[in-house]
């Protein structure tokens, strides 16, 4: 963000030097036109060289850090599902063979109805 707002600032910075050059031509006197002129395009690519100066390493920065952010979610991302991947199919027959044991274990205690033989 602070890239992009340097380089609008530098052409904000152009334009309001054009502007006062230009009105300071339109009333100044012949010998005085070229120093008001020079004056006003001076300010005007100072101010645009001074906001690129300023946006141009701040969206280097933002393109490697947002370049590593990325990876690190990629990575996360990619790490996490296989985790859940693994808990959910190796938890899945020890679930199984739990339910199966637990049924062959009631049906052991259960009390039978039969009428018992002696």
């Amino acid at each position: 963000m602070f890239g992009n707002v340097a380089t609008l600032l530098g052409l904000l910075g152009t334009v309001t030097g054009l502007i006062g050059s230009f009105a300071g031509v339109a009333a100044a006197d012949p010998a005085e036109r070229a120093i008001l002129l020079g004056q006003g395009i001076s300010e005007a690519l100072n101010t645009t060289a001074f906001g690129l100066v300023a946006a141009i390493p701040a969206l280097i920065a933002f393109a490697i850090y947002q370049n590593r952010t990325d990876r690190v979610v990629t990575e996360l991302t990619d790490e996490s599902s296989e985790i859940f991947h693994d808990i959910l199919f190796y938890t899945q027959p020890v679930i199984e063979d739990f339910a199966m044991n637990s049924e062959l274990h009631r049906d052991r205690t259960e009390p039978s109805n039969s009428p018992v033989r002696s």
